[in-house]
């Protein structure tokens, strides 16, 4: 009886929703369908090792030593290893040095492991940053890559006369999140052959270092983590199946998070020091849900940017009281790729200015609005604005510039809420003379003890009273919340990540920084956080994920994908300068001019904030992005405005028409480039172009 009130209920909903708002929840479910479906695959490499390299004293190299068995319908003496994949995470070395990885095979576990040419395969690992050795694998961290046995022994090895595997690190500390045997039955045909998957298993004798207890049992246990996960990885090129360099380093943080206090001496740790804690609280809390997965760690960044679509559209339905408008927005926003591609970077970009906007939205209507009782239910839109500010602080440091916008706007409600207090009480003081007038004076009320007020004189102290509470209270509410909050917040979210912030940035074993000091090197982070990957935000071609070999992916955006959303933008914030500047000579003064002389100013301060932290900040595709989504909101504030114009001269047919042509263009601009947002493999000649 329930569910079918609540359908009857989300039909009425729909049925008395305008034509627009329906428009507007139908591309929106599509972006979110579309946009979650082309996230990344869910599969996970579940937990990590961390594999040691030999030390100085070592009698032996530390290593694990697998054991590899065939399905049981399938003849162990027909099946040859071909490949061995291997996921490798954080190399705990320093940024731009190398790990070398090395397999080697044997008839027993107790036969030596020899490191021939042709009895041992070997991969160079490159770490984030440039190249150190010519031979070294780029964006290996967190992506499968594998041992080609193929290369070293042409028909690879055969599972029935060498079993046994040893893995062994050369250079330094590396942590391995997967490992998995793939082989290939001879007895068929090359074009009819599959790969098939071994059952492997840990030799726990072989597993050094033993366990904490000294125990092989113990370190056989945990050395399992590596296969936890068994199954073949995908060799498609493309981001659904890998992570990017960006999303790597990320990876990085999350798994010094979920490690914990977990720490080897000597070891080098790295985590993406652009970011404040909680934007990798956030990113943690993804791949506890889903995994250790593409999918996993974006589907936050995407749930956010599916927000921004919502908070646009009511920010501006609550601006301009037009739901067409928000549907133009709409259009601009999903159709110009950038919101996917960036919902799909596996970073905490998209979830602070998630957090950022909806503050904005929640401290306009504070402006435009004001406080109806001085009470905390009417002060709750300040409430949510302090708060989300604190996020978007505590999410990116960098975010305290166009807060302190926010905070402009806060004041800029407050001296609304000042004339507001004014109009009121000229009104109640106006009250108050007229009765005086009209009443002549009274030698008894005079020899009263306590002279009886009037009417207008309890309105003028009930209006007094009454402005000054709401002002104390929404001052109180909206700073106690952005600086409290941010100050707890930043403490709350610190709490997970402490212990990896420890071991970059203080001695693990014995710490000597205190809370607040780790928390202000993550606010910090913001503007001179270390992130070897950061290149200059504002490049014509901003390319996010690129793949190798002969078949492989692109995943980009930048002004070219995005050159007719560009153009918009650049059409709004001319359009409203302009507008700005014609209000101002021509002195307007009437209610429509100032609303929307503010309403531009707004949009307008936004965009330049939005631009100035973008080259203040450490890494600004952030607030490039920002940019675009303020350059959005303005291009559809001027449409409106053009919009309204053309219905007064009887020309709203030439803008209609105008109005499908850049329709048109824009969705022909995103299905060009629909290979590029979508991440699709194409050949190598074809993806030239891009």
């Amino acid at each position: 009886m329930m569910k079918k009130n609540l359908f009857r209920g989300v039909s009425d909903l729909w049925k008395s929703a305008s034509k627009c708002l329906r428009m507007f929840w139908i591309l929106a479910l599509a972006f979110f369908v579309v946009g979650l479906g082309t996230l990344g695959t869910v599969r996970t490499t579940g937990d990590s090792y961390e594999l040691a390299s030999k030390k100085s004293g070592d009698a032996k190299d530390p290593a694990i030593v697998f054991r590899v068995t065939p399905p049981e319908d399938m003849s162990a003496s027909n099946l040859y290893v071909t490949k061995v994949y291997v996921n490798i995470g954080t190399i705990y070395g320093e940024i731009g040095s190398t790990a070398t990885l090395r397999l080697s095979r044997a008839s027993s576990a107790t036969a030596a492991f020899p490191s021939g040419t042709t009895t041992s395969s070997s991969i160079v690992f490159q770490n984030l940053g440039e190249a150190s050795e010519d031979d070294a694998v780029s964006n290996a961290l967190f992506n499968w890559t594998a041992f080609d046995i193929t290369a070293v022994s042409t028909a690879g090895w055969r599972v029935s006369t060498y079993p046994y595997y040893q893995l062994t690190s050369r250079t330094c500390n590396v942590l391995i999140n997967e490992i998995v045997f793939v082989a290939e039955d001879t007895s068929l045909a090359a074009e009819d052959r599959t790969q098939v998957l071994l059952t492997a298993e840990i030799n726990s004798a072989s597993v050094l270092p033993y366990g904490k207890d000294g125990s092989p049992e113990t370190a056989r246990k945990s050395a399992e983590a590596v296969l936890d996960s068994q199954y073949i990885p995908s060799s498609a090129q493309s981001s659904f199946f890998r992570f990017t360099e960006e999303e790597a380093y990320s990876m990085m943080s999350v798994a010094e998070v979920r490690a914990g206090s977990a720490y080897t001496s000597g070891n080098v740790y790295h985590v993406d020091g652009t970011y404040n804690t909680l934007g990798t609280d956030l990113l943690t809390l993804g791949t506890l849900i889903f995994g250790m997965s593409p999918f996993g760690l974006r589907i936050l960044p995407f749930l956010a940017s599916f927000g921004l679509l919502i908070a646009g559209f009511f920010f501006l339905r609550r601006l301009l009281h037009s739901d067409r408008a928000g549907v133009v927005f709409s259009f601009l926003y999903v159709f110009s790729g950038m919101a996917i591609v960036f919902g799909h970077l596996g970073t905490p970009l998209m979830i602070g200015a998630f957090f950022f906007i909806l503050s904005l939205s929640f401290c306009y209507r504070f402006y435009a609005e004001g406080m109806k009782a001085a009470n905390f239910r009417s002060a709750l839109p300040l409430f949510f604005s302090g708060l989300f500010s604190a996020a978007a602080i505590c999410v990116n440091g960098a975010f305290v510039i166009p807060v302190a916008g926010v905070a402009a706007l806060f004041v800029a409600g407050l001296v609304r809420q000042g004339k507001a207090r004014r109009y009121y009480l000229d009104l109640a003081i106006e009250q108050a003379e007229a009765e005086e007038r009209s009443q002549p004076s009274q030698a008894a009320a005079e020899e009263t003890e306590e002279p009886v007020l009037s009417e207008g004189k309890k309105k003028v102290l009930e209006v007094l009273g009454e402005y000054r509470y709401k002002n104390s209270v929404a001052s109180a509410v909206f700073f106690s919340l952005l600086v409290l909050g941010t100050l707890v917040l930043s403490v709350l979210s610190m709490l997970p990540t402490y212990f990896s912030f420890v071991k970059v940035f203080d001695q693990p074993d014995s710490p000597t920084r205190s809370v607040f000091s780790l928390m202000w090197k993550a606010f910090a982070g913001g503007f001179a956080g270390e992130n070897p990957l950061s290149q200059s935000a504002w490049s014509v071609f901003y390319s996010l994920f690129s793949g190798t070999g002969s078949f492989y992916a692109v995943t980009a955006t930048g002004l070219i994908p995005a050159l007719i959303p560009a153009l918009a933008g650049i059409f709004g914030i001319v359009f409203s300068v302009f507008r700005i500047a014609n209000i101002c000579r021509k002195k307007q003064t009437d209610k429509q001019a100032h609303t929307s002389l503010r309403m531009l100013l707004i949009l307008l301060g936004g965009f330049v904030l939005s631009l100035v932290t973008s080259f203040a900040a450490k890494n600004g595709a952030l607030f490039v992005f920002l940019c675009y989504f303020f350059a959005f909101l303005l291009a559809t504030v001027s449409w409106h405005t053009l919009e309204a114009d053309a219905k007064a001269c009887g020309k709203e047919k030439g803008l209609r028409a105008a109005e499908k042509v850049c329709l048109a263009l824009l969705i022909v601009a995103f299905v060009l480039f629909a290979i590029v947002t979508f991440s699709i493999p194409l050949p190598s000649a074809a993806m030239a172009i891009f």
